[in-house]
């Protein structure tokens, strides 16, 4: 799976490491110049930032071979955590609604991992990798990859219902017929090769859905508080 950089001999563990300290530590710098600016707030954010990269693979806690758990921590990660992130680093205040909006994007964000997680089970599980996909099967993880789905177009229909977004929001639900397509993909062909159109899917899916999010946030607009 992935880009195997490491197997084709592209890249070195220690070269791939120095490029993963390089990075984190151009995160901290920028991390203390927001600080500067808005306060130390960010550093609660950059510090969860840093240990969902540290542990999600690395040893004791490994989250990536933890049924589950490595899931949940790319999805919160890359949803409310972005999310909210994003508002406190340009306004310096964060409310509940920031985390909120990130929800569905991080359920997609899972559902990007989930359905890459399905062709390189075979090879994980031998390695001890046992993500949800690997505990679940790949014939029964399909499920999964539809609630996630399911779950994230429901919350932004619920949000808008019964909450504070507003009803142009609900472009974002012009992405159902791809999601759709990348669910029939994944149920006729999961083990076989022709399951790739699924994973592009599942990528363009999460990129319009969020950009039509935004849209209709600046459309409809948010409540002052």
């Amino acid at each position: 799976g992935g880009s195997r950089s490491l197997e084709l001999g592209l890249i070195t563990e220690r070269a791939l490491f120095r490029i993963g300290v390089a990075a984190s530590g151009v995160a901290v710098l920028v991390g203390l110049v927001i600080w500067a600016v808005q306060g130390p707030g960010i550093l609660l954010f950059g510090a969860m930032g840093l240990f969902a990269a540290l542990f999600y693979t690395a040893p004791p806690l490994r989250l990536v071979a933890r049924r589950g758990l490595g899931e949940l921590l790319v999805g919160l990660s890359f949803g409310p955590l972005m999310t909210a992130g994003t508002v406190f680093a340009l306004s310096g205040t964060v409310r509940p609604i920031d985390f909120l909006l990130g929800v569905p994007i991080g359920l997609l964000t899972a559902a990007i991992l989930w359905i890459n997680e399905v062709p390189d089970t075979p090879s994980d599980v031998p390695t001890g990798k046992l993500h949800l996909v690997a505990t679940l099967g790949e014939a029964n993880a399909r499920w999964g990859y539809l609630a996630l789905l399911g779950v994230a177009y429901a919350l932004l229909g619920a949000a808008v219902a019964f909450g504070p977004l507003p009803a142009t929001v609900l472009l974002a639900w012009l992405t159902l017929p791809v999601a759709v397509y990348a669910t029939v993909i994944l149920f006729r062909h999961y083990a076989d090769r022709t399951l790739v159109r699924a994973n592009a899917a599942t990528i363009g899916l999460h990129l319009l859905f969020g950009v039509l999010s935004v849209v209709g946030i600046l459309a409809g607009g948010l409540p002052a508080a």
